[in-house]
This record gives C-alpha cells, structure tokens and sequence, in this order.
C-alpha cells in the first residue's frame, strides 16, 4: 500500500506540476499576447495619426485646388462681364450715332420745309403788296 500510496503521491505531484507548467505557459501567452496585442495598438493608432494627417494634407489640397479654380471662375467671369459691357458700350455708342444721324436728317428736312414756307409766307405777302398796289393803280386810274 506504501507503494501504491507513493505512486498516488508522485502522479498528484507530476499533475501539479503539469497544471503548474500549464498554469505558467497561459502566463507567459498572456504576456506575449499582451505585448503583441499593445504592439498592434500602437501600430494602429499610428496608422490612425498617418491617415489623419494624410486626411488633412488632401483635405488642405482639396481646399487649395478649390480655391484656385474659384479665383479662375471668378476671373473667366469678370472678364466676360467686361466683354459683355464693352459690347453693350459700342452698340450703345453705334445706336447713339445712329439716332443722331437721324436727328440731323430730320432737322435738316424741317429746316428746308421751314424755308420753303418762309419763301411761301414771303411771295404770299408779296403777291398781296402787288395785288394791293395794283388795286390802288386801278383806283387811281378809276378816279381820274
């Protein structure tokens, strides 16, 4: 029963240290699985800061490229408003020679219509003054 009780004794004391060399390699799993898993952390949360900051340099880029095309926009537009203004001026301007042309023409036709009556008005009188004269010989002669 010595024995036996030996055999118990030295298999209880192989298990414990079996559960022991278990109990130790889950320890050192655990440490290297906390290494490895603080490891990948700080791999990632650099990753994280690198995107962020290649987030914001294109988001600065972006904002930059905008701009650019913006001030473009802008300018392409100030220049066809100027175009635009400079081809209203000149027609405006070839509208007003135009009409003044006309005015003159206009004044020109009254002027002479002007004159013409005025020559009317004045052989009118004249023939008046002839034939008055004339009535005034024709008494004179009727009187004598």
């Amino acid at each position: 029963k010595k024995h036996v009780k030996i055999l118990r004794e030295s298999r209880l004391e192989a298990s414990e240290e079996r559960m022991q060399a278990v109990a130790d390699v889950r320890s050192e799993m655990k440490k290297v699985f906390a290494h490895e898993l603080e490891a990948a952390a700080a791999a990632h949360t650099a990753e994280i800061a690198r995107l962020k900051t290649g987030h914001s340099r294109t988001i600065e880029e972006l904002a930059s490229q905008f701009e650019g095309r913006l001030q473009a926009s802008e300018e392409r537009a100030k220049a066809q408003v100027k175009s635009a203004m400079r081809a209203a001026e000149e027609k405006h301007t070839a509208e007003v020679a135009e009409l003044r042309a006309e005015h003159d023409n206009l004044r020109e036709k009254l002027e002479a219509r002007v004159a013409l009556a005025e020559r009317g008005r004045e052989q009118i009188a004249e023939a008046r003054r002839d034939e008055a004269a004339e009535h005034k010989a024709s008494l004179q002669r009727a009187e004598k």
